[in-house]
């Protein structure tokens, strides 16, 4: 066992033993593949699945100040930011052209910042819609930039998450991994963000934007798995707690989803 993967379940044990429940270790299910822990709490039954995104996390630095003024730009997207010279001099026609791509380029659409020489200062990418809450654009800075490449790494671990299930049990996945693979997450959970022309767009909004049909909780697929708690290790991302996911429509009950909020706060 590799010595991440091991401290990932350590933590993960702790955090069992502190909301209260009965623990075993190294389950073996019917297909001969065991599960990391079973938790028990009165009545409830939890068998839980650790995987580690094994990554070394990027240093995100900082973002240059004509790209901090991008972020006021008032349309709800998440862009990517891949600098290419952080000390570049970005005139005022190169800034107007990048607020005009921000404010109208489609999802996946890219666009090139040039300097006051006309090299290559840094590559916008529009990568889907931001949080709900927010009404202006969110720069996110390199690796969170690029969640496609480690989309299929993921999609790998939670496949052979789902591979260790037990029937007739909830179960849970645990991921931990760098802050700045966040992004990556949601895409390989739940879809990449595309636009969807058979659809009429939300109140407010031009377009309409659904998710790729290739996701791990893509519709009706692997109906088995209903929750994910992604668990930060390292690195400097921006979300730093952990993250429950429960899927819509999973078949939880009260005291399961209470112990799967006590065990998301214990990893806090």
């Amino acid at each position: 066992m590799a010595r991440i993967d091991l401290e990932s379940e350590q933590r993960v044990l702790a955090a069992i033993k502190r909301i209260g429940c009965v623990w075993a270790r190294e389950i073996p299910g019917p297909t001969g593949r065991t599960s990391d822990f079973l938790a028990m709490r009165e009545e409830t039954h939890l068998a839980l699945h650790v995987k580690e995104l094994a990554l070394d996390p990027e240093d995100q630095g900082s973002l240059p100040t004509w790209a901090l003024g991008m972020s006021r730009v008032r349309r709800s997207v998440l862009v990517g930011v891949v600098l290419e010279s952080a000390r570049a001099r970005v005139g005022t026609e190169s800034r107007s052209e990048a607020r005009a791509f921000l404010s109208h380029g489609a999802i996946g659409e890219e666009h090139i910042v040039r300097s006051d020489d006309r090299s290559r200062a840094a590559i916008l990418r529009i990568l889907g819609p931001a949080p709900a809450a927010r009404k202006t654009v969110r720069l996110l800075i390199e690796a969170d930039a690029q969640p496609d490449r480690d989309v299929w790494r993921i999609r790998r671990l939670l496949d052979r998450a789902f591979a260790q299930f037990m029937p007739r049990m909830t179960n849970l996945i645990v991921l931990a991994g760098p802050h700045d693979r966040w992004l990556a997450l949601d895409h390989a959970l739940l879809g990449r963000p595309i636009e969807r022309w058979d659809l009429f767009p939300k109140r407010g909004e031009r377009i309409a934007v659904g998710r790729s049909d290739d996701s791990f909780w893509a519709t009706r697929a692997r109906p088995e798995s209903g929750a994910l708690l992604w668990v930060p290790t390292s690195g400097r991302g921006v979300e730093k707690q952990p993250t429950l996911w429960i899927r819509g429509g999973a078949r939880l009950n009260l005291p399961e989803e209470a112990m799967l909020l006590d065990l998301r706060d214990a990893l806090a």
